[in-house]
């Protein structure tokens, strides 16, 4: 009787931390846990284009806020968009049952007010009350997108984009004082990645054209046809290539344009290959996918390249 307790005690357990482990897998699934690194470096980005001298208070508070902020928005996304998951995302954690729509709901609100508590305080503590007004105003757009705005393709894609890009201005606003003389750089390096994030948006839209037709989404791909969309989602990556080119002439330090310069080369190239690819008619969804992945990483780069710029500069 004893071994026999001692083997459905450990069974128990095993089956305790085999749910544990599922829950927490799908909560990581849930808040889209590998897009903290990107949003922790453009908000860190932001804040050095504003400031060399370092409140490390703020800035790790600010990185939680932005933290906080983006799992919010990804929470509420799948809560609000489970029927279009089901079509276009039948992999994610709600459509899976490995989380209750509830518990998404529970995350998605938590995380919310917990990011808007901390701005609050950063805002009362050291007045900076831009920030939080930053706050508010992409956590209304990303809510905005959420429960309404999604289905109308192309302005969806451009919240998701700004959005997206938000980090950089977010951490920039951290600080009470900025130096405005790199206010042109930072304008110039977030309407350059909000380009970059809207072409990668639109690309999303053809490959998800015919889960987006059956849900009700109209997109570019779905108003304009494929090609018309594959050839927009071009010209904003050239068009950002066009404007990350522009910044050099905004750099006053030797040291910042050879670090920029060969990191943003770099990307340039990657986004020139697929707008390039994505001029040609009918693209495999593989294609199109590995476009996806290839300016991803671009982006990835790029914000290396503006980090150094902040800190060299």
């Amino acid at each position: 009787m004893r071994y026999l307790s001692l083997l459905l005690n450990e069974t128990l357990i095993d089956h305790v931390v085999a749910c544990s482990s599922v829950k927490l897998k799908a909560v990581l699934e849930l808040v889209r846990v590998e897009h903290v690194p990107p949003v922790i470096l453009a908000l860190v980005a932001g804040y050095f284009l504003a400031s060399r001298v370092v409140n490390y208070e703020v800035l790790v508070a600010g990185t939680l806020v932005a933290t906080l902020a983006e799992f919010s928005l990804f929470a509420l996304n799948d809560y609000y968009n489970i029927e279009e998951d089901r079509v276009n995302a039948p992999w994610r954690p709600l459509v899976r049952g490995d989380l209750a729509p509830k518990e998404a709901l529970g995350i998605g609100v938590i995380s919310l007010v917990s990011a808007l508590a901390i701005a609050t305080y950063l805002a009362l503590r050291y007045s900076t009350y831009l920030q939080l007004a930053v706050l508010i105003v992409f956590l209304s757009l990303g809510h905005a997108y959420n429960v309404r705005v999604k289905k109308v393709g192309p302005v969806g894609n451009l919240i998701v984009a700004t959005a997206s890009s938000a980090p950089l201005l977010y951490g920039y606003t951290l600080v009470k004082v900025p130096d405005v003389g790199t206010l042109p750089l930072l304008i110039l390096f977030y309407v350059t990645a909000t380009l970059a994030m809207y072409g990668r948006e639109v690309v999303k839209g053809v490959i998800d054209i015919e889960g987006d037709y059956r849900v009700g989404i109209r997109t570019w791909a779905i108003v304009y046809g494929r090609e018309a969309a594959q050839k927009i989602a071009a010209m904003c990556f050239f068009t950002a290539i066009a404007l990350s080119l522009v910044a050099v002439t905004y750099l006053t330090s030797i040291y910042a344009v050879l670090t920029y310069l060969p990191l943003i080369l770099l990307t340039d190239a990657i986004y020139a290959r697929s707008g390039l690819m994505l001029l040609r008619y009918r693209l495999k969804r593989r294609e199109l996918e590995q476009i996806r992945k290839g300016t991803l990483l671009g982006a990835g780069i790029a914000l290396i390249a503006y980090l150094l710029v902040g800190v060299l500069r």
